[in-house]
């Protein structure tokens, strides 16, 4: 089976006459399994949960998870590559600190192993035959995937309250899928092994001190050690080194599974934190994701979408590049070759291509700073240039692709309606597993912070 068609999928969803008691039961759920973010100090805010599943097949969970796993293996290869190119280290900025870190940890060793646990964001509709044609990757995500546990909610969600009602409509067989939680516990686990240090203890790494986000490590805690999981939650600053060791009050600690970007852990050491363990941790290459995780800037896709790198690939991954990556490109003022192969100057021909283009901060992250180009005036095009043009750490110019929709149920004022919104989806790819964080929302821009709502996922088995 290719596809489940969004049509089959939306006429059985059509077909429950008790959405608004549904909703009430996923809600429930939601609340009892603390799917809930700070938005600001003291107030939660509980993550909305779609009124209807995605379903994936075996296929599409495969195909994707090739592609996935292709960008994750080239993005790891690249800060060896930018240690000695350039033209590479233009592309991919970063502040001195950051480079002083990375000097001090790979100290030129870039051999050692990298692992990443990684999300790639790829918009597409999997409810569609054509969906494999229209896919294209929009980001990377290597270091501080957020959400992991309100996708695991949501699956968990699904497979309790969707599936048996879909099972019968459809005449599918559905499950939940691969178990992210399993996954991040798996990939710290084979990273310790390679660097010689089997069943460790694994230290989430977050920031604690922040009145604001997520805070979904204490929450995955509880469920790892209900498994039998040797996992410990810290702050950067709770760490200690103690000779060859790291360690969390009384525990050890082999493996550090980290939120913070480097960005971030430079900022906190300069505002006065002692975080001598985690460069040690650096240092010994103690770290998912490793420093490699790094290239996720948005430029990375430059990389992968302009001819004069492709020295830098192999024919497999150029080819998943040139179907799947949008051309992209770090605004600043040079040379280089329009999605046609045409040499143009990149600033002059970013202003003529609005209706064609979008901006992106090439370092932020939640969806925020992106200028749509046919959303906008010509006036307003043309101040968002300028403006990043001359933003620290830069704005990329990126092809806009067609933006997907798909028809969901919504609650409000306790009616339901159904009504079309933007679907995007990033997958977490291993070499035999995978799992989706599907969102949806009335905003083209996608993202749970801006109000979007996660999208339980299911397979279809067969």
């Amino acid at each position: 089976m290719d596809h489940v068609p969004a049509g089959k999928l939306n006429a059985a969803v059509r077909r429950w006459t008790d959405l608004s008691d549904l909703a009430r039961r996923v809600r429930r759920r939601s609340v009892d399994l603390a799917m809930f973010f700070h938005f600001r100090p003291g107030v939660k805010r509980y993550i909305p949960v779609a009124l209807k599943p995605w379903i994936v097949t075996e296929k599409q969970r495969r195909e994707l998870r090739r592609r996935c796993m292709v960008l994750e293996h080239a993005a790891r290869r690249v800060l060896a590559v930018r240690a000695t190119r350039r033209d590479v280290r233009e592309l991919l900025p970063f502040t001195e600190g950051e480079e002083r870190w990375m000097h001090d940890a790979y100290r030129g060793d870039f051999a050692r192993p990298e692992t990443c646990f990684s999300r790639m964001d790829v918009a597409t509709d999997l409810g569609r035959a054509d969906w494999l044609d229209r896919a294209r990757f929009l980001e990377a995500n290597l270091v501080g995937i957020g959400a992991t546990y309100y996708s695991w909610c949501a699956g968990r969600i699904a497979a309790e309250l969707f599936a048996p009602r879909l099972e019968k409509a459809l005449g599918l067989r559905l499950r939940a899928e691969d178990d992210i939680l399993d996954m991040i516990l798996r990939r710290c686990r084979a990273h310790g092994a390679r660097i010689g240090r089997p069943d460790p203890t694994v230290a989430f790494l977050e920031h604690k001190r922040v009145e604001h986000g997520p805070f979904e490590y204490q929450t995955m805690e509880r469920i790892f050690r209900e498994r039998g999981g040797k996992v410990v939650v810290a702050d950067p600053v709770e760490l200690r080194r103690r000779g060859g060791e790291i360690c969390f009050g009384g525990t050890r600690v082999d493996i550090l599974y980290r939120d913070p970007t480097l960005l971030e852990l430079v900022e906190m050491e300069e505002d006065g934190d002692d975080l001598r363990a985690v460069r040690f941790a650096f240092r010994e290459n103690r770290v998912v994701s490793s420093l490699g995780g790094e290239a996720d800037q948005k430029s990375l896709f430059e990389l992968f979408s302009s001819a004069k790198y492709r020295d830098l690939f192999t024919p497999a991954e150029r080819a998943v590049f040139r179907r799947h990556v949008p051309w992209t490109r770090l605004l600043r003022g040079t040379r280089t070759e329009d999605p046609a192969g045409r040499d143009v100057d990149l600033v002059g021909f970013v202003r003529t291509r609005r209706e064609r283009l979008i901006l992106k901060p090439n370092r932020d992250y939640g969806g925020s700073g992106i200028t749509i180009g046919n959303a906008v005036g010509a006036a307003e095009w043309d101040r968002a240039i300028e403006k990043g043009l001359a933003a620290p750490g830069g704005v990329v110019a990126q092809e806009r692709i067609e933006f997907n929709t798909d028809v969901y149920p919504v609650l409000e004022g306790g009616r339901v309606r159904f009504e079309d919104r933007y679907i995007v989806t990033g997958v977490h790819a291993g070499d035999d597993e995978s799992a989706f964080l599907a969102r949806m929302s009335a905003e083209p821009i996608v993202n749970i912070t801006r109000g979007g709502a996660i999208v339980g996922v299911l397979v279809a088995n067969g």
